[in-house]
């Protein structure tokens, strides 16, 4: 399956949806609805109230990470992230997000991470643009929908920030635009609010320090599996930095960066939000799909790569029916 996606055609992003399908095969026969927190924004529950089916909001998943993964692989191959165009990315996103029972349901972290997608997109469009008045605002735009819908991507305007002073000379003028553009949505999100009102301190409940730290279950092994193995894609990302960049242009290097600010970002977010549940996961797949497929491309023995994902999807599966 490795070497499938090796490659990146038609064929191969086209064979990305029934992956998608098997792997969240447990949300279609055992479909789940989302319920609507005391956190979420009115958007948010207007939208499960209105779409509130089980399996539809399974189906729409399934097509949302399907699209998520094909951004992903553009992203990547658009931008010469990897040394060969591949669609890894998109396969290794998918496989995150779909590992356990708790990830096979539509929630507001799995449909913001769309516009986080779309702002890196508008973000890397800029580099080297002689007028980027319109992609700088879209980042902006995109990423606060994104934050609306799911508050900790609020987080994420740091690795935005960064991206495009990264990306270019990040000028005065700029830097007002992208807070206009970023300012404006949430500007009219209050005011509506406020004119229904809606607005009361209950609205930013959702910030805390030190977050949902302290809401952690230190003791439960369910727990400690899923902090341990994000430690450890951590760990494997940070190592290998050198061998993601080496050999690569200031631009690619510059856009591999990006992704290691937006996992810190995602990262951050747990010591100043609370009641965040497995969900925050997508926040944290999106580097991490990346990171693993740059890891896969450096693993010169070809069996070893198809082992090892075997070894995962035996592992996803036992996760979903096995327990």
């Amino acid at each position: 399956m490795i070497n499938v996606f090796r490659k990146n055609d038609l064929a191969n992003i086209i064979l990305l949806l029934p992956y998608t399908i098997v792997l969240r095969i447990h949300s279609i026969l055992h479909p789940v609805a989302y319920t609507a927190k005391d956190v979420d924004s009115i958007l948010i529950k207007w939208f499960f109230d209105t779409v509130s089916a089980p399996l539809t909001q399974s189906i729409i998943a399934i097509v949302l990470i399907f699209g998520q993964a094909i951004l992903i692989n553009s992203l990547g191959n658009g931008h010469r992230l990897y040394r060969t165009p591949n669609a890894l990315a998109g396969m290794f996103y998918i496989l995150l997000v779909s590992s356990i029972p708790d990830l096979q349901i539509l929630s507001p972290a799995l449909i913001g991470i769309t516009f986080i997608l779309i702002a890196v997109f508008y973000i890397f469009k800029t580099y080297k643009m002689t007028v980027a008045a319109t992609s700088i605002f879209n980042a902006a735009l995109a990423s606060a929908i994104a934050a609306i819908i799911y508050p900790p991507y609020f987080i994420a305007i740091v690795a935005i920030f960064m991206g495009l002073t990264m990306m270019r000379n990040f000028k005065l003028i700029e830097r007002i635009q992208f807070m206009v553009g970023y300012g404006v949505l949430l500007w009219i999100f209050g005011v509506l609010l406020f004119y229904y009102d809606l607005l009361s301190a209950q609205t930013f409940s959702f910030l805390s320090f030190p977050g949902a730290m302290i809401e952690i279950t230190w003791l439960d092994q369910k727990t400690l599996w899923t902090l341990g193995s994000v430690l450890f894609l951590v760990f494997l990302s940070l190592v290998n930095y050198y061998n993601f960049v080496k050999k690569k242009g200031i631009d690619v290097r510059k856009k591999i960066s990006f992704f290691y600010w937006l996992l810190a970002c995602s990262l951050i977010a747990l010591i100043f939000f609370q009641g965040l549940s497995y969900q925050h996961f997508f926040f944290v797949a999106t580097s991490f799909a990346v990171f693993l497929a740059m890891t896969t491309l450096l693993i010169r023995n070809r069996l070893l790569s198809e082992l090892l994902h075997l070894f995962l999807l035996v592992g996803v599966f036992y996760l979903q029916f096995g327990l």
